[in-house]
């Protein structure tokens, strides 16, 4: 009874689930509705204080049970329709950042500074240890600021800097250059990997409660929607 006070009357749920209209029930709506689903059990207690009892009108509590009862596939229908809400603002999360993703790796593609800063750092590599090696391990990049010469315990990083500046034209703002990549770097990718593999879980669901749904349903007008 308290948690009726917060819905819609008795008579328009019905509609308004059929037809998945969240001008009647909103989100928070659905998720109490699907906390508020009769069993078969309480389902049958109903009917039979009925039929015992014609002459009495069922209690609030239990019509509005009863009717919920009486919607085939309800848990499949407030399911796929709370799907539907929450979807489109999950994928443009979820995009936001693969697409953070391809533009960031476009970007490192076209950013000459950051070729002249690999091309320098393996000749300084190549200069210290006497080698001709064609790369290096992309892990040694977080190590640069660490390394220092032992004379005046100067960064390999200024040193880096400091050549590009004097012998590389046309440099640029790396950082803004790999505008992509820098919000890449703040996303917390195993978080996105497992919304991903949720989302995936949902639609396999939905597909699911659509085939369930349809069997009572054969109007084209949830398939569309």
């Amino acid at each position: 009874m308290i948690v009726m006070t917060a819905l819609p009357p008795p008579r328009v749920i019905k509609t308004a689930i059929i037809k998945m209209d969240s001008t009647i029930i909103n989100k928070e709506g659905i998720e109490k509705l699907l906390t508020m689903l009769p069993t078969e059990e309480e389902k049958q207690k109903i009917l039979e204080a009925q039929l015992s009892n014609p002459d009495i009108p069922l209690g609030s509590a239990e019509f509005f049970l009863l009717n919920l009862s009486s919607i085939s596939e309800i848990k499949a229908r407030l399911e796929l329709w709370l799907f539907k809400m929450d979807f489109e603002s999950v994928e443009t999360e979820i995009a936001e950042h693969l697409m953070d993703l391809k533009v960031g790796m476009e970007e490192l593609k076209r950013s000459k500074t950051f070729k002249d800063i690999i091309r320098v750092l393996r000749e300084i590599g190549n200069f210290l240890n006497s080698t001709d090696s064609k790369g290096f391990e992309l892990d040694y990049l977080s190590r640069v600021p660490e390394v220092k010469d032992t004379v005046h315990k100067i960064s390999l990083l200024q040193h880096l800097c400091s050549i590009i500046l004097e012998k590389c034209g046309e440099t640029s703002d790396l950082h803004a250059d790999l505008g992509g990549l820098s919000r890449c770097a703040k996303a917390d990718w195993e978080e996105i990997a497992c919304k991903i593999k949720k989302l995936e879980s949902e639609c396999q669901t939905s597909w699911d409660n659509l085939k369930a749904i349809a069997k009572h349903d054969s109007s084209t007008f949830l398939r569309n929607k």
